[in-house]
């Protein structure tokens, strides 16, 4: 089954070296690593509800888990932030930031451990997830001097824009 998901970041990011679902040297790695560029700001993939947060030092140091609404059986746990914005029982969206992408707990080094779970089974984000691309927004002004807010996705303009206030 494919899923689709957010991008856990609104800009660039990339797969660590060796941060890849599979077997390692010392033992099996159950999530991607992944590492932004510039804003490190972690958002929540899917509309759910979060069920734990919390520390863990030999492991995911700072963590949060969260249950997808759009996927029942799914869970999605996010390891090694350096701060936690959200709270146990909060309901979320993909516009909410859940924490900052950090090293703690078992690290070498910054980066959002990502760890997708269907029941008790990993879902390997590389094969089985259709990442949503999260459009770039920017605020600009009519001729009548309204605020708009207009969304260019990376594949092309996606040709809404939304008055929001007069200033």
């Amino acid at each position: 089954m494919k899923y689709n998901f957010y991008r856990p970041y609104k800009v660039k990011f990339y797969i660590t070296i060796g941060g890849k679902v599979g077997q390692r040297k010392d033992g099996y790695h159950y999530g991607v690593d992944y590492a932004g560029i510039k804003d490190k700001t972690i958002y929540s993939i899917t509309n759910g509800k979060v069920i734990r947060t919390g520390y863990q030092a030999k492991g995911a140091g700072n963590f949060v888990v969260i249950n997808s609404f759009d996927y029942p059986n799914i869970e999605i746990k996010f390891f090694h932030l350096s701060k936690i914005y959200v709270s146990v029982t909060q309901h979320i969206d993909p516009n909410t930031a859940i924490g900052v992408e950090g090293s703690t707990g078992r690290s070498s080094g910054s980066h959002l451990h990502l760890e997708i779970w269907d029941k008790y089974k990993i879902v390997n984000p590389e094969k089985n997830v259709n990442w949503i691309k999260r459009p770039y927004i920017s605020k600009i002004k009519d001729e009548n001097n309204f605020i708009k807010y207009s969304a260019m996705a990376t594949l092309g303009f996606l040709g809404y824009l939304l008055f929001i206030k007069k200033k």
